[in-house]
C-alpha cells in the first residue's frame, strides 16, 4: 500500500513540476535542459520513481514504483487535460 500512493506522489510531482510549474521549466530552458527527462512527464515520473525505489529499497515490490509511476503520470495528466477542457466548454 505504501508503494502505491509514494507511485501517486511522485507521478502528481512529475505532471506539476514539467506541465504546470513556470519557474522550473524557466529554469531547464535557462541552464539548456529542456529535453527528457527534466521536461516529459513519463520520463522524468520514471527517472524520479527509480531513484527513489533505489535509494529507499524496502523489498522487491519496491521495485515496481518507477514503471507504475511514469504509468499513473500519464494517466492523471490525461485526467486533469480532461477535467480542464470540460470546465472551459461549461464556461461558454
Amino acid at each position: 500500500m505504501q508503494e502505491l500512493i509514494i507511485s501517486i506522489m511522485i507521478a502528481l510531482t512529475a505532471i506539476f513540476m514539467t506541465g504546470h510549474n513556470d519557474p522550473y521549466l524557466n529554469f531547464i530552458k535557462k541552464i539548456k535542459l529542456d529535453r527528457p527527462p527534466l521536461n516529459c512527464k513519463l520520463c522524468f515520473a520514471f527517472w524520479v520513481g527509480l531513484i527513489y525505489s533505489i535509494l529507499m529499497y524496502t523489498s522487491p515490490l519496491s521495485l515496481l514504483i518507477a514503471p507504475v509511476s511514469a504509468m499513473l503520470a500519464i494517466y492523471l495528466d490525461r485526467v486533469i487535460a480532461n477535467e480542464q477542457l470540460k470546465a472551459l466548454n461549461n464556461m461558454n
